[in-house]
């Protein structure tokens, strides 16, 4: 399972927390694709921001902090949308600011995206997700751009498992081979549970548009998601 979702030691600074978070994260993310520090360290190189391959070993173990360009180079590096580096949408809690663990992993992610306000420590979900909508926005635009997101969102999960199911053909050792399946299953996961969530989005969608279908290529990539069977190791 992705290291990401690991809840670290609260030692030092918050701002010291999130940094080390954000190194879990790419080793996480260094690990789904399988490439090495080395090989890494080459595609930083390639986009114009090299950092080195100790550096990255520093930076993955929390041993030293990550800047907001490093980040945004990583992500680029590793395949992955920024905020998924910073946080890790699968986690039960996210200390977004200091002291604060009111919010999600996927609730951070939106947050950090523009979609929702921030949870302040205390606030209820209701009394949170009541001043989450845009006052100059309406309700079916509101529908309709949520909408997008997740259908994002299940294209990027397929590409990422195909990207997975390929190394897991190309692995070399039985060690390597249930590494990739369970990074699999950790995808096939995620993605069922976004299907879910998509589907209860265009129910949300249909009430202003009552005619409102996703189109057969949306359709067929969530068939593929929810056709997915949990995979072992041969």
């Amino acid at each position: 399972m992705p290291q990401s979702r690991t809840r670290l030691p609260r030692s030092g600074t918050w701002a010291e927390r999130l940094s080390t978070q954000v190194g879990v994260n790419i080793r996480a993310a260094r690990n789904r694709i399988g490439i090495s520090e080395q090989q890494l360290s080459k595609r930083l190189t390639n986009l114009g921001n090299p950092i080195a391959r100790t550096t990255i070993n520093q930076i993955e173990n929390g041993l030293r902090s990550i800047s907001l360009p490093e980040t945004l180079v990583f992500a680029v590096a590793l395949g992955v949308p920024p905020v998924e580096l910073i946080y890790d949408p699968e986690a039960r809690n996210v200390e977004i600011l200091p002291g604060n663990f009111e919010m999600s992993g996927d609730e951070a992610v939106e947050w950090l995206s523009g979609a929702v306000p921030v949870r302040e420590p205390g606030q209820t979900k209701e009394e949170w997700l009541s001043n989450s909508v845009d006052p100059h926005i309406s309700d079916a635009a509101e529908a309709w751009i949520t909408l997008g997101r997740f259908e994002r969102r299940a294209y990027q999960l397929l590409r990422d498992l195909e990207e997975t199911q390929r190394l897991l053909i190309s692995a070399r050792d039985k060690t390597e081979r249930s590494h990739r399946a369970n990074n699999i299953n950790y995808i096939t996961r995620r993605g069922k549970g976004l299907v879910a969530h998509l589907l209860r989005q265009v129910a949300i969608v249909r009430q202003y548009l009552p005619d409102f279908d996703l189109d057969d290529e949306t359709k067929a990539t969530m068939q593929k998601i929810q056709d997915l069977p949990n995979v072992t190791a041969a």
